[in-house]
């Protein structure tokens, strides 16, 4: 089954960079808790990401964005959102972008009081591939309940906020199909690559612009996904 495959082992640190050596083929052998390792399978023995290493991604202040510091930020921001339809007395219908957004969103609604309530669904939406936009972003309008929409608050979570279409075209759709209200939330944001007029009503950090990130439910080409908090390439001679 892994004929053709090359075996990718990924140190997961949370504190310092970790080589990203694509060219690197080992023998399957089995992962351990001390040795904290992940496998990945690629197609090829190689591929852009030769020669980088891993690092936690940094915010546009210079500080390293931890697991800790996401989990608090979570914290912060569930204890807002929860304050805010609690006060209104409406139960909001969350919809979380797939995929990147399928770990923000379950460690998100954890911090929820158990007595809220809420409806959730996650629907999914798409621009890039191969880490290069393609298009316009194609939302999968079936996967929306229109009957949880109709007169109904609704907030969009995403990842990341880039240009703001994603968000922006959400928006427009749930309030064509009748929502009430819309609100946006998002764990991370680069702000200068905006072009469209929307900004997110709750957002976690703002990110250097110059980097690629990835891990915590966002992708590196398909792959990495898994990885425990959000990080970035760099350069080994800059890392």
């Amino acid at each position: 089954m892994l004929q053709g495959r090359s075996l990718i082992w990924i140190p997961c640190s949370d504190s310092a960079s970790s080589p990203l050596d694509l060219k690197r083929i080992r023998e399957p052998t089995r992962a351990t808790s001390e040795g904290r390792h992940h496998m990945i399978l690629t197609n090829q023995p190689g591929n852009q990401a030769h020669g980088f290493n891993l690092r936690p991604a940094k915010e546009k202040n210079g500080k390293t964005l931890s697991k800790d510091r996401i989990n608090h930020k979570n914290q912060l921001m569930a204890s807002e959102v929860q304050q805010y339809y609690v006060e209104r007395g409406v139960t909001p219908y969350i919809l979380y972008v797939l995929q990147g957004a399928v770990i923000f969103a379950g460690d998100f609604i954890r911090q929820f009081h158990k007595e809220f309530i809420y409806e959730l669904a996650g629907v999914r939406a798409k621009s890039y591939e191969q880490n290069e936009k393609k298009g316009p972003v194609e939302i999968a309008v079936g996967q929306i309940d229109p009957e949880l929409v109709r007169g109904q608050s609704l907030l969009v979570m995403d990842d990341i906020i880039e240009t703001g279409e994603t968000l922006l075209r959400f928006k427009e759709l749930l309030l064509e199909m009748g929502a009430s209200e819309v609100k946006t939330l998002v764990l991370l944001d680069k702000p200068s690559k905006r072009q469209f007029l929307i900004e997110p009503d709750w957002k976690g950090f703002e990110i250097q612009e110059d980097q690629w990130v990835f891990g915590y439910g966002m992708d590196y080409n398909g792959k990495l996904r898994h990885y425990p908090n959000v990080v970035t390439l760099v350069p080994r001679n800059d890392s």
